[in-house]
C-alpha cells in the first residue's frame, strides 16, 4: 500500500483530537520529566499519545493529515529526550509494485478458494522478494519486510 500525503488542508476524522492529544502528551511529559525526572509517567504520556495515532492511522491507513503528522512529530520530539527515537517517524511512501499486488490479490483468491498450499507458496514468493502480508479486516496489506 502506498502511504500518500494528504492535499494542503486535508484534515483527519478526528483532526481537534490529535491535536489535542498531542498537547496533553507535551504537558504531561514536561510535568513528569519535571517531577523529579519521573520517567514511568513520561512514557506514560508517550504511550497515550502513540496509540491514538496508531488508532488515527488505523481510521485512515496511507494518508498522512497535517494533524497526524504533527502528532507523530511532537511524538518523535518527545521520545527523543529520553533516547528513544534513533531514526525518523516519516512513513515508508514506497508504492507496492503491480508485481507484489498481483501476487497478494493470487494468495487472497487461493484462500478464497481454501487451496492452502497455493496460498502457502504465494506467501513465501513475497516473502523471497522482501515483502510480507498482513491480513485485517479491510483485506490484506503489502509491507517491506
Amino acid at each position: 500500500m502506498e502511504v500518500r500525503r494528504r492535499r494542503p488542508g486535508g484534515e483527519h476524522p478526528r483532526e481537534a483530537e490529535l491535536l489535542a492529544a498531542a498537547t496533553t502528551a507535551e504537558a504531561a511529559f514536561v510535568a513528569a520529566m519535571s517531577d523529579d525526572f519521573n520517567t514511568a509517567r513520561a512514557l506514560a504520556a508517550l504511550f497515550d499519545l502513540s496509540r491514538m495515532l496508531n488508532g488515527a492511522l488505523d481510521e485512515t491507513p496511507g494518508e498522512v493529515s497535517p494533524s497526524l503528522g504533527a502528532a507523530a512529530d511532537k511524538l518523535l520530539e518527545l521520545g527523543q529526550v529520553l533516547g528513544l527515537f534513533w531514526s525518523s517517524l516519516e512513513p515508508v511512501s514506497e508504492a507496492v509494485p503491480e508485481e507484489i499486488q498481483a501476487l497478494v490479490r493470487g494468495r487472497t483468491e487461493a484462500r478464497a478458494a481454501k487451496d492452502w498450499a497455493r496460498a502457502d507458496a504465494i506467501r513465501d514468493e513475497l516473502a523471497a522478494k522482501g515483502w510480507i502480508v498482513e491480513d485485517r479486516a479491510e483485506g490484506p496489506r503489502a509491507k517491506r519486510k
